[in-house]
């Protein structure tokens, strides 16, 4: 049987892609199958393709929208006992796969694979969040460095830089982006898969059915988390395995009108936060809140600095992912969002 298959959905990326089947050609661990998938068809990328004959690969045009609906179309046919997602503008390192598979194999109990997802300080000052609080800790305004101070030391809880865990008030960690991931010693129990490395045994997604479409607007933003608390609902561990590492090229090619409308980015934050966690103490609801109101606080800037108004879709949208979120059944396996912090 197939050990594994790797789903690589594509924006048509053809300089990243070709990276990242490079570093799928030079992997140590040979039995894998590849589905590229893209929302249209493409001659560059198909006759890319066409030049990677060593490996087990397919191209897909897919039918069903979104990044969810790909995913799920995947699962259908794929024939790997592991259900591998990354981004096309990702290289793998060579015994990435190894230890993705191995990971699985040793511990039964695992039902979800991440690793270290290493971005360059290009790729890192990419990501709005970081390139602004670092310019915030270093401002000379009092009220800059405090709000850098609400964000490191309230909601991320002097935790920013752990590795692949969900916090209380509803962020992840950033940990996994830094090259010191790779030296964590040993298996690391965790709360988050990182999207662009995320890996699932195949029978367990399948139970699940698939990744929930109700995430399937914009980018799907927190289908992946969604799936992942799902997995350690079902009774499986969800690790960080360190050798499973790869680089995230985000800085190659980066379409900024791809980002998910804040519509729906929003709502799909509410919808994931509201079916897992427990708004149990004042301290909870404060950061969930901070939470909210910093999110909107930013759309608004980015309003102001681009003049899009679509940007301001973020004040109906937490309207309507609170309306969503309360209204579905709460998840009823009560876990702690932090169960395996260290």
């Amino acid at each position: 049987m197939t050990r594994a298959s790797v789903f690589i959905p594509t924006s048509n990326r053809v300089d990243a892609l070709r990276q990242c089947l490079d570093g799928l050609s030079r992997q140590s661990e040979k039995n894998f199958e590849v589905h590229v998938v893209g929302k249209r068809a493409d001659r560059d990328v198909k006759e890319m393709i066409e030049t990677y004959g060593s490996l087990d690969l397919k191209y897909h045009i897919q039918v069903r929208p979104g990044l969810v609906g790909a995913a799920n179309e995947i699962l259908e046919d794929i024939a790997g006992e592991t259900f591998i997602r990354i981004d096309d503008d990702t290289v793998v390192e060579k015994d990435w796969l190894k230890n993705v598979v191995k990971t699985f194999e040793d511990f039964p109990d695992v039902g979800g694979v991440t690793g270290p997802t290493i971005m360059s300080d290009q790729g890192i000052q990419a990501r709005d969040l970081t390139r602004y609080l670092d310019r915030f800790r270093r401002s000379r305004n009092g009220f800059l460095r405090a709000l850098s101070r609400l964000y490191t030391d309230v909601l991320y809880e002097g935790k920013m830089l752990d590795v692949s865990l969900f916090l209380e008030g509803g962020v992840f960690t950033l940990g996994s982006n830094f090259e010191s991931s790779k030296s964590i010693p040993g298996i690391l129990d965790v709360t988050n898969l990182e999207a662009c490395n995320w890996a699932c045994r195949t029978a367990v997604l399948r139970r699940m059915n698939g990744f929930d479409e109700i995430f399937s607007k914009g980018l799907g933003d927190y289908h992946e988390a969604d799936g992942a608390f799902k997995i350690r609902c079902m009774g499986y561990r969800t690790v960080f395995n360190p050798g499973a590492a790869l680089r995230h090229n985000v800085e190659i090619g980066k379409i900024e009108e791809a980002r998910p409308a804040s519509f729906y980015r929003i709502q799909n934050f509410l919808i994931f936060y509201l079916r897992y966690f427990r708004i149990d103490s004042p301290r909870r609801f404060f950061k969930v809140f901070l939470n909210v109101v910093l999110q909107n606080a930013y759309y608004a800037f980015k309003f102001v600095r681009t003049g899009k108004v679509g940007q301001l879709g973020a004040i109906p949208g937490t309207i309507v992912g609170l309306i969503r979120g309360l209204a579905q059944e709460r998840n009823k396996c009560d876990l702690q969002p932090n169960r395996f912090c260290p």
